[in-house]
């Protein structure tokens, strides 16, 4: 985008009535140029029908940060539709926003049922590690919630929005606390934590005697064994508390009861003999939860 020596790509495609296709377009600036914005278009050209054709305007912006949050995807709300201009007409925003790249939208989910969305912190810093702690929320969990970052290292985040009562989330912000961490030994002795992490041990388990008969039998036998799952200990580490920062992401959803309408609230069937059968056909719409 921006370089106008470029030459513009074209492809092609056949629709047939009531089909519909998905494009990816795909913005990657590149590490040399530095944060800018960038702008562009994209051009639908209906064949041998000018009025149908439609300009997309294309707008992102590059940056730089040691802690980014990538991949967020969620789905597109409905009350979030898609603005272009038709026909003959030109895209001339030139001040036109970028859209929030830490946004998620869960969309419309049922009462009592979870939806998960995946998501991925990066730290690029060259030697530090730091520690983040996502806040504790009624509808949205984090997975892991608390968990150490290293140098130049990714994790991959979930989170899942459930709630037993009707709610609407609209861009509520959820801050991730990150903060610069040390370690008393190299970071390469130190093993990568977070609150998922367990530990499975066997421990012996010696069984109550009942009688010397069983004592006796308990004795010559190897003892029982018990499995235990334990959460890993966050390893010893000192917080430069200074070096405090806020990650914000803002998360959108919709939680209800199904909601219907009929087309018509009032059915008067005409006089019917004792026998006779009338039918009367209505349709019955199923609406949005946010309507």
């Amino acid at each position: 985008i921006n370089d106008l020596t470029r030459k513009a790509t074209a492809a092609s495609a056949i629709f047939e009535v009531g089909k519909k296709i998905a494009l990816d377009v795909v913005f990657k600036p590149k590490t040399t140029q530095g944060p800018q914005r960038y702008e562009g278009a994209l051009r639908l050209v209906v064949v041998d029908n000018q009025y149908e054709d439609t300009i997309v305007q294309l707008i992102g912006e590059s940056y730089t940060d040691d802690i980014t949050l990538d991949n967020i995807h969620g789905l597109v709300m409905a009350d979030e539709p898609l603005t272009i201009e038709s026909g003959q007409q030109t895209i001339v925003e030139e001040d036109a926003p970028v859209a929030l790249s830490n946004t998620i939208n869960f969309g419309e989910i049922h009462l009592n049922e979870s939806r998960q969305i995946l998501f991925s912190i990066t730290n690029h810093h060259q030697k530090d590690s730091v520690r983040f702690e996502w806040p504790d929320h009624p509808q949205c969990t984090f997975s892991p919630r608390v968990g150490h970052l290293h140098a130049g290292c990714t994790k991959d985040v979930q989170v899942t929005f459930k709630t037993n009562k009707p709610i609407q989330l609209t861009k509520e912000k959820l801050l991730c606390s990150i903060i610069k961490i040390t370690f008393d030994r190299p970071v390469n002795e130190v093993p990568d934590w977070d609150d998922r992490m367990r530990s499975v041990k066997w421990i012996d388990v010696s069984a109550p005697a009942t009688d010397s008969t069983n004592a006796e039998t308990q004795r010559s036998n190897r003892p029982a064994r018990k499995k235990v799952v334990e959460a890993d200990i966050e390893p010893a580490h000192q917080r430069i508390e200074e070096q405090t920062r806020i990650l914000d992401i803002y998360a959108s959803a919709v939680a209800d009861y199904c909601r219907y309408k009929c087309s018509e609230f009032e059915i008067r069937y005409f006089d019917t003999a004792i026998l006779q059968t009338r039918i009367h056909e209505y349709v019955l719409f199923v609406l949005h939860m946010n309507q």
